[in-house]
């Protein structure tokens, strides 16, 4: 019960940080001691990778309500017939995080073949490497995934949510 709870938790501040990226974000804000952790090439543009870091899977915090509602609200206000959220079971979360080396799971806005938003998500080792199958098929030997197949809101939209 205390894992079902920990992982609903998980699942909701996941959503409402993919909910609270703006389409035109270029760059994530690491936390100021997250910084202090990191270089970036100075001869770079804004769409340069982040070098000289690892994860410990302690990563990510959580965020008042009035932050989230905040967040949620600007996103619909800019999107209004945009997906809102996506729904991922627990099982394909454990699934995923049980893989090894993984420390966390990095989400992937996407388009899929109707031109509809999406989710993908993969596990993601200390050294911020995607675990990827070996092979392009769905049951790889490795035991890595590659997942969506979430439920989107709408159509799967909690009645009266606040975010």
């Amino acid at each position: 019960m205390k894992n079902s709870k920990h992982l609903s938790a998980v699942i909701l501040c996941s959503v409402a940080i993919l909910l609270s990226c703006e389409e035109g974000m270029n760059l994530e804000s690491p936390t100021s001691s997250e910084l202090n952790a990191i270089s970036v090439d100075e001869n770079a543009d804004a769409q340069s990778l982040i070098t000289n870091y690892s994860f410990s899977g302690q990563e990510g915090d959580a965020i008042p309500l009035e932050t989230a509602q905040r967040w949620t609200s600007k996103y619909r206000e800019i999107n209004p017939s945009a997906t809102k959220a996506h729904f991922f079971g627990h099982e394909i979360l454990k699934q995923i995080l049980a893989e090894k080396e993984c420390v966390g799971i990095r989400m992937y806005y996407a388009l899929d073949d109707d031109g509809k938003r999406q989710i993908v998500l993969v596990g993601v080792n200390s050294a911020g490497e995607n675990l990827l199958p070996q092979s392009l098929t769905l049951d790889g030997e490795d035991g890595n995934i590659v997942a969506d197949a979430s439920f989107p809101c709408p159509s799967f939209c909690p009645p009266g949510s606040e975010l």
